[in-house]
């Protein structure tokens, strides 16, 4: 053998019995197991916010240091523990069940879960918001029932619970809202009668706390939902308005699928047969004119995508941004002229007010609900009455050019001759 390759071989195992027989914690980059330093209480930030502190230090230069961690205990005795890993320099502590002063543990903490001697800091966190959402809230009247606004600064995980009275005693629930996280807070109750009537609100949070309940009336404003029979909407199908696909003989796609009734999967009906479905290649912004029979007042507009299911949901074919406009005496050539009038523009937005498509980001449960009872877009108040409107769909969230719709329900005010 080649003498310099011997002088090789045994110059790489002497290097590798050197180091196997010293300190067996030499090589190991997690350091000796011993408990690591403490952190400098002179180092120690505090940040308070509304039922959290974050707790910024800095971290000790210990390589046996694997985390460190904050520690504070109830009146009652029950002990909350958070890790912050050791690439970070603070911690996060929440949960608090009311604003005040905490003392607060910070251990840190080695790979064999050895722990220091803790250094103690007070943190003084604002009101819990389960307390602060209500504190803040604003409710407004809208048509058949009213808005729940408000807004959590931390973006926790509430439950919005609200209650209706019954008779002079009895409470009944009539809505409940999951926050998910969410900094802004908007929910609106529907299906009330035009009374006034008396509702309570109460929130509750993953750490089992509960509010006080708020009282208030409200009075909804009076609506009905437009009838699409007797007399029966028609497709004006002028000039430039949107033609349907077609599969063949098999397809019953048409734009009377849109108010058919349909909102959802039926037997013996696939999808694409109970939707309104524009034409691939034609491009977009499409549009598409519809006689009501009658003039009324708009309040909102509800749409069922595609098959009424949570998969078309924010779906690549599903309306990203559309149009709606009215008129009482449209041009018959289906020109866009000073006979239409733009009602509204409407965005299409998620529960965290994006417009991510569903192809990257998945559906929280709030909007699976949303996608079967139908989603609300709310007209402007005070528009005037109109016998004609125009859905004008300007994109898609898949970016394709050309959409399918399921139903589209409108609900408003038929003015008094």
């Amino acid at each position: 053998m080649n003498r310099t390759i011997i002088y090789g071989l045994l110059s790489i195992l002497g290097y590798l019995s050197f180091v196997s027989c010293g300190d067996e914690d030499v090589n190991d980059p997690r350091g000796t197991g011993e408990v690591p330093a403490q952190i400098d209480v002179n180092t120690v930030r505090i940040k308070d916010l509304s039922g959290t502190s974050y707790i910024y230090y800095e971290r000790p230069n210990d390589r046996n240091l694997k985390y460190v961690q904050a520690v504070y205990t109830l009146t009652d005795g029950t002990e909350r523990k958070f890790n912050a890993s050791y690439f970070t320099d603070s911690v996060v502590v929440d949960g608090f069940p009311k604003e005040g002063e905490y003392d607060v543990k910070l251990y840190s903490v080695s790979y064999a879960e050895k722990r220091s001697e803790p250094i103690v800091v007070k943190v003084h966190p604002e009101q819990p918001p389960y307390e602060k959402v209500l504190t803040d809230c604003k409710i407004e009247d809208t048509f058949s029932g009213f808005r729940f606004i408000s807004k959590d600064e931390v973006g926790t995980d509430l439950s919005i619970i609200f209650l209706k009275q019954v008779g002079d005693k009895d409470w009944e629930e009539i809505s409940a809202y999951y926050t998910r996280k969410s900094n802004s807070l908007l929910h609106i109750v529907r299906g009330m009668e035009s009374q006034e009537t008396k509702i309570g609100i109460y929130v509750t949070d993953k750490w089992g706390h509960k509010s006080d309940t708020t009282y208030v009336t409200v009075m909804p404003w009076y609506e009905i939902e437009i009838p699409k029979k007797n007399p029966l909407w028609k497709n004006m199908a002028l000039p430039g308005d949107a033609e349907m696909h077609s599969w063949g003989s098999s397809s019953h796609v048409a734009v009377e699928k849109l108010w058919d009734g349909i909102t959802v999967e039926v037997a013996g009906n696939d999808a694409w047969n109970t939707c309104y479905h524009t034409i691939p290649g034609k491009g977009l912004p499409k549009w598409t004119t519809i006689d009501l029979g009658a003039k009324y007042v708009f309040s909102r507009v509800v749409f069922h995508w595609r098959g009424g299911t949570a998969s078309s949901a924010f779906g690549n074919y599903t309306p990203k941004v559309l149009e709606m406009y009215g008129s009482n005496n449209p041009t018959m050539s289906g020109e866009w002229d000073d006979s239409w009038t733009k009602l509204e523009t409407f965005n299409i937005v998620r529960e965290d007010g994006s417009q991510t498509p569903q192809s990257e980001m998945a559906l929280t449960a709030n909007e699976k609900l949303q996608a079967a009872e139908g989603y609300n877009l709310d007209f402007p108040v005070g528009i005037e009455a109109y016998r004609y409107i125009r859905l004008k769909i300007i994109s898609t969230f898949g970016g394709l050019d050309y959409t399918a719709i399921g139903e589209m329900t409108l609900y408003g005010q038929k003015p008094e001759e």
